[in-house]
């Protein structure tokens, strides 16, 4: 395997050459005769329901067949640089099907990479968009009054409630994040991670771009239209602040949902040379703080340099 930028190659070379395609040839084939006994539903309607039922399974087919006269035969043979392969495969009453392959063996020119083509970030970011698009959110009040929020790379040293997580980009990209010690680890996928420490929740994800207030709304929207609408949540919300250099922004809102009491504060925060946008989406489910959750949020505020429990008070005393 060789590495040219983002594009790789594998060449299979010598005796695996055979071996690849005698199994893609016998696959194909199989894939062939059984998939093409779903076309047959449109001819005879008897059979249609059959068929639909056993889509999933295609063992489904031979169940309750007589199989005594039943066969798969499968023929190999190589002439020069061309190898031939040809399938019979009958049940009675069920199907009778044949089909021929040859593949011919000849020199193939080195692989040129695109001029064009989209890494995989590019490409998880473009599905994100196109998922975001038409989603609806509130009117949001924007002020440039941000200063002060840090979310990665803390000094933990001392801390008597946090500890760090090295959170990965889908193409491995490393960086640090803050969670509480104690909390459950859960994998969302590359370059995302929820994390419960029951009453706080956090969910880290590595968005690439450089765009904070977008990344804030987009999470926002996500949970508006598929948590918070449905769910007929109130909601107070926020404005939605940026730092002035829109290296930073965060999102707070209040809502009654599922009759509970929760806070949602969307922060997000550019990596310096990396691409990505760190974004950190706190829950906060007031019914469950105790004493000890208070101190953690004392602890977030020192490191992340936003007072998260005046954050939460001005929400809900605006709202309830």
């Amino acid at each position: 395997m060789a590495r040219e930028g983002d594009v790789f190659t594998l060449a299979i070379e010598g005796a695996s050459v055979r071996q690849i395609m005698d199994r893609y040839a016998e696959a194909f084939h199989l894939e062939f005769a059984l998939g093409g006994i779903w076309f047959i539903g449109d001819f005879i309607p008897e059979i249609s329901d059959f068929l639909d039922t056993a889509r999933d399974r295609p063992a489904r087919i031979v169940r309750g067949a007589d199989l005594t006269d039943a066969y798969i035969i499968i023929e190999r043979w190589q002439s020069g640089n061309t190898l031939h392969q040809t399938l019979d495969l009958y049940i009675p009453d069920r199907v009778h099907m044949t089909a021929d392959t040859t593949l011919v063996m000849d020199h193939v020119p080195p692989i040129t990479p695109p001029e064009r083509y989209l890494t995989l970030d590019e490409f998880y970011e473009r599905i994100l968009d196109a998922m975001m698009d038409g989603f609806d959110i509130p009117d949001l009040d924007i002020v440039y009054d941000l200063t002060g929020l840090t979310l990665f790379d803390h000094d933990l040293s001392g801390s008597s409630f946090l500890e760090a997580y090295i959170l990965k980009s889908v193409a491995g990209m490393p960086q640090e994040v803050t969670v509480i010690s104690g909390g459950d680890l859960h994998l969302v996928e590359p370059g995302r991670i929820f994390w419960d420490a029951w009453a706080i929740e956090f969910y880290y994800t590595l968005v690439p771009g450089n765009d904070v207030g977008s990344v804030v709304t987009d999470f926002f929207a996500q949970d508006y239209n598929f948590l918070f609408e449905p769910h007929g949540a109130q909601l107070n919300t926020g404005p939605l602040r940026i730092s002035a250099d829109n290296q930073t922004a965060a999102l707070g809102l209040s809502a009654h949902i599922f009759d509970m009491p929760i806070v949602y504060l969307y922060l997000a925060e550019i990596i310096p040379d990396s691409g990505y946008v760190l974004s950190l989406e706190f829950v906060f489910f007031m019914d469950l703080f105790g004493a000890q959750d208070f101190d953690i949020l004392d602890e977030l505020s020192t490191h992340m340099g936003i007072d998260l429990a005046e954050y939460i008070a001005t929400l809900f005393d605006e709202a309830f």
